[in-house]
């Protein structure tokens, strides 16, 4: 399976794109994966260790709040 090497791009100042989510925490991320169970089958994906791999974590909070220092200064 290949998957996306960059996982965050700015396009110009006012337009940035993300390919992970930073806030999800770990009971969002175990209700997002149950409830695609089905469809990350028929992708290839293993369910159970996708399951097994949810940890709780402070950085994703992190990951959020500094990425909003990142671009505050360019809202408009």
């Amino acid at each position: 399976m290949h998957f996306e090497p960059h996982h965050a791009v700015k396009f110009s100042d006012f337009c940035w794109g993300l390919q992970f989510h930073p806030e999800f925490e770990e009971v969002a991320m175990l209700s997002y994966i149950e409830e695609r169970q089905e469809d990350l089958k028929s992708e290839g994906m293993d369910v159970e260790s996708l399951l097994s791999g949810v940890k709780p974590t402070l950085v994703a909070r992190n990951i959020l709040n500094d990425f909003y220092k990142l671009t505050k200064d360019y809202s408009v």
